[in-house]
């Protein structure tokens, strides 16, 4: 970390010999590099012809019949790399929305949940139908006696 807090990336080379490193610098792109920079950006253009509606397995055989030679893991790889996702069958979760104009229960507690003495506010969660819900005391600090067996005390 630097005096005025960034943070830098250590650029020092690699142990190891120093012909290595620069013999790295200037070496030309391997002939995968050439060929994911070639092919790349002709599946992002595929995809978008066919609606972006395509997954790996659809778009490597889009890309066989439009010529391209890529095989079924590169094109995941490069799927990846461009940032581009196809349709998905996984099951899509929703939101229930609540309707702002509809009526609320009102608030008995008036959001306060501190209890000034054990048992004296019991709280009860309704927000998940057809589980058992389950009530328990606010404060954590004790719990309801044998006596009570579980109930809200009678007031």
């Amino acid at each position: 970390m630097d005096v005025d807090g960034t943070v830098t990336a250590d650029l020092r080379p690699a142990p190891g010999r120093p012909s290595t490193y620069y013999a790295a610098k200037v070496r030309p792109p391997s002939a995968r590099a050439v060929r994911d920079a070639d092919l790349g950006p002709k599946l992002v253009e595929l995809l978008k012809h066919n609606c972006s509606a395509y997954g790996r397995r659809k778009l490597t055989k889009a890309a066989r019949r439009a010529g391209l030679d890529g095989g079924r893991d590169q094109v995941a790889r490069l799927m990846r790399n461009q940032g581009i996702r196809g349709a998905s069958r996984a099951k899509k979760r929703f939101r229930s929305k609540s309707d702002p104009a509809a009526v609320r229960t009102p608030d008995l507690v008036n959001r306060n949940f501190n209890a000034s003495r054990p048992d004296a506010l019991w709280v009860t969660d309704f927000a998940r139908p057809g589980r058992a819900s389950s009530t328990s005391p606010s404060s954590s600090k004790c719990s309801p006696g044998a006596e009570s067996a579980g109930r809200p005390p009678v007031p």
